[in-house]
């Protein structure tokens, strides 16, 4: 069975609203996992690409609030799409480690292969820089890779 995922509103009774230092109103869904954002290397924020400063304000924002809400909750964070080496570098060079349980990625491929993307070169360089920054022992969660999926053309039949 896979759990909820985190949603910003639910239905009464399932939800706890708390109000981080910088934030409006956030509800706060009782489930094991709670990220900031996603994929803020890409511009779903005001449709602009936030900086890589202006996401590590939001983690360091946010992980205390989920932390005060849901002390057992894993939170995850950067969760960029593609491994933006760049984007994830300067977040953990902030200081992002402190505000993070795991670290996600969305190593999108498709149509090309793992080995064609060079993907395993991709994903060690990526956990490199968790040790470097102080991540080691946490976890890198992979989502949506799309590894040789033919998804995308089945929706535009």
């Amino acid at each position: 069975m896979m759990a909820a995922r985190p949603r910003m509103t639910r239905k009464a009774g399932t939800a706890r609203p708390i109000t981080p230092p910088t934030s409006p109103r956030i509800t706060t869904p009782s489930c094991a996992t709670s990220r900031s954002t996603n994929e803020p290397n890409i511009g779903f924020w005001s449709g602009r690409k936030p900086s890589a400063e202006e996401y590590f304000g939001l983690l360091k924002a946010s992980y205390p609030a989920i932390k005060q809400a849901c002390p057992d909750d894993t939170v995850v964070g950067v969760c960029t799409a593609g491994t933006d080496l760049g984007y994830i570098e300067t977040v953990l060079k902030l200081g992002g480690a402190k505000y993070m349980d795991a670290m996600s990625i969305h190593p999108y491929r498709y149509p090309g292969s793992p080995e064609a993307t060079h993907f395993v070169d991709e994903m060690q360089k990526c956990y490199d820089l968790m040790c470097k920054y102080g991540m080691e022992g946490k976890k890198l969660w992979l989502n949506r890779d799309r590894l040789a999926h033919p998804y995308r053309s089945r929706r535009r039949r």
